[in-house]
């Protein structure tokens, strides 16, 4: 019988001797520490990408985050992306839905983007954790239902505007996939029934069908990073009617209309007390049956449950798991190109009373993570951060070459001064440059990644500039090693005579000592005047009226930075 699916709210000689023992030991010990320091994302690398997922709790939490960083290579935000915490109804109108990034949502995004993980966006158009009001005039809950009209034009909003704050928000996301349609399909196979709650679906009620279904992937195959595959995702995926409506009716026409790249096989599964369902070759008849359609598959959400959690069940469990990851590789294949557990640790599922996880409540791997960790042999393992398969590598695609260069620079600057980005480019079929990210001297530079941004630069002395990433196309692109951007001079500024005695005149912008002296500024025409002080702060914006005004101004001994606006004689005297 089918599985049914809840809402998931949150989860010399003797020197040759020496170096043999030396040899052997490292090699004893490599052997031994090999499942300690080796995750799923470097054993099935040559395969697909493994995943897990995140929520606003996990993500705080280091331990989880370590084993993020050492068993997956993509990560899929629990509820933080779906609907109901993205849609926000104060200030929206028909053409312009506001949506927003909860705190959870930022905190997963900004530690996949730091770490190079990419993300599984989860999820847009879906009957639940959807609210009611979305659907509703006035986008209230007492509002009339609105018409189709209305409805295509507020789904095409949303998904712009979705796509757009994460792109503005993470410009460096591998955003690699996104579910745009979830679980619209009924069980006896069709559409669900029209209506709230209880399963039922708003869309229909709106659309009288599935037509709702074409529309969204429209939109999102218009507003989503082009590197971005989008999927329908549906759970008893592997059930008949289902199945053959899922792939008849859903996926094949958005295939034959280019609309749409994969199926999303969430995969949650029972072990029951040990005679599993759906069985595995019932389940890699599924896989087959979606892979002849020729489109992605991932196997999005997977969990195997055991009757009433008991622990007893766990060699069944591992067998399980076992068999359903035999059954993605043989008749998966290449098609199958990312597999994500719905966890990390049992007491954090949805389904935890069941204990469905490769993980138990202590972070301890279990018989079924040794399983599914063992069916790769040692060496077909690769490297989880650079996987050959599922969407670019976790650092970006490294295939795009990039170029940079400063003939966009003057050759020196003055310190202070506002030193425009260097120009970067993408090779062929690299798309437009986008953000970047730069260095100078070794020295990771905050400025710079926006197309057109300055710089402010303080130190002074020769400096060297490299790219360390650039966005190609919406790819963060990461070149295996730092490309070189060229060298400017940083000076301390121009001065045409230096002393304290009254004589001292420097033109725009300058550095020198006060000395605990005050500094007097008089300027042949009108002109504005703004001090800095070592670190860039800004001391002073002085109005400087004239050739006959003077100001003094009393700063603290230390190094400052004067910047005037236009080109006036300005001259600046310690006394």
């Amino acid at each position: 019988m089918p599985i049914s699916k809840n809402n998931r709210i949150s989860v010399s000689a003797c020197s040759l001797c020496l170096l043999t023992a030396v040899l052997i030991l490292v090699s004893l010990r490599s052997g031994a520490s090999a499942q300690s320091d080796v995750g799923l994302k470097d054993v099935y690398a040559n395969h697909f990408r493994f995943g897990s997922i995140l929520n606003g709790t996990t993500v705080n939490n280091s331990t989880m985050k370590s084993l993020v960083l050492r068993e997956f290579n993509s990560i899929t935000p629990e509820n933080e992306l779906k609907p109901d915490a993205t849609i926000v109804a104060s200030g929206s109108t028909d053409d312009n839905v506001k949506v927003q990034l909860n705190n959870g949502a930022k905190a997963i995004l900004q530690f996949c983007q730091d770490n190079n993980i990419p993300v599984r966006g989860h999820t847009l158009v879906w009957h639940s954790q959807t609210p009611e009001w979305f659907f509703r005039t006035g986008f209230t809950g007492s509002g009339a239902v609105v018409s189709k009209a209305i409805m295509k034009k507020r789904m095409e909003s949303y998904i712009k505007n979705m796509f757009a704050l994460i792109k503005s928000s993470y410009p460096r996301l591998n955003l690699y996939a996104y579910d745009v349609v979830n679980e619209a399909a009924s069980e006896s196979g069709g559409p669900r029934t029209a209506g709230n709650g209880d399963g039922k679906s708003m869309w229909v009620q709106v659309y009288g069908d599935n037509s709702f279904i074409e529309e969204a992937f429209t939109f999102a195959r218009q507003y989503a990073p082009a590197t971005t595959k989008l999927f329908y995702n549906d759970y008893n995926e592997y059930i008949g009617a289902k199945m053959n409506y899922i792939a008849n009716s859903i996926v094949k026409p958005l295939k034959q209309k280019g609309l749409i790249d994969g199926m999303g096989m969430q995969s949650h599964l029972d072990v029951r007390t040990g005679t599993p369902y759906p069985s595995a070759s019932d389940y890699g008849k599924a896989i087959t049956t979606y892979k002849d359609l020729g489109v992605e598959i991932h196997v999005s959400e997977l969990d195997a449950t055991v009757t009433d959690g008991n622990e007893s069940y766990f060699p069944a469990q591992a067998t399980y798991y076992r068999d359903i990851m035999n059954q993605i590789l043989t008749k998966g294949g290449s098609a199958v190109t990312a597999v994500v557990v719905w966890g990390i640790r049992d007491d954090q599922s949805w389904r935890s009373s069941r204990k469905p996880l490769l993980f138990n409540a202590s972070g301890n791997k279990k018989a079924a993570y040794t399983s599914v960790y063992n069916l790769i042999p040692q060496s077909d393992w690769g490297d989880g951060n650079n996987p050959s398969v599922g969407g670019g590598t976790s650092g970006g695609n490294t295939n795009i070459s990039v170029t940079c260069n400063v003939d966009n620079l003057n050759a020196s600057y003055v310190a202070g001064s506002n030193v425009p980005r260097p120009n970067v480019s993408c090779g062929a079929n690299g798309g437009a440059a986008g953000a970047a990210s730069f260095s100078i001297n070794g020295a990771a530079i905050d400025g710079w990644s926006s197309p057109g941004s300055t710089q402010a630069l303080y130190n002074t002395g020769t400096r060297t500039v490299t790219l360390n990433s650039l966005e190609c196309g919406g790819v963060n692109v990461t070149p295996p090693t730092p490309v070189t951007c060229g060298s400017i001079e940083v000076t301390a500024g121009q001065t045409t005579s230096v002393s304290n005695d009254g004589k001292t005149y420097v033109r725009k912008p300058f550095s020198i000592n006060t000395r605990g002296k005050t500094l007097f500024i008089t300027a042949a025409s009108p002109t504005v005047v703004e001090i800095y002080n070592i670190k860039g702060g800004k001391e002073a914006s002085l109005n400087v009226t004239g050739a006959t005004h003077t100001v003094n101004l009393s700063l603290p001994d230390g190094v400052y930075f004067a910047k005037t606006h236009g080109t006036p004689n300005v001259k600046f005297v310690i006394k």
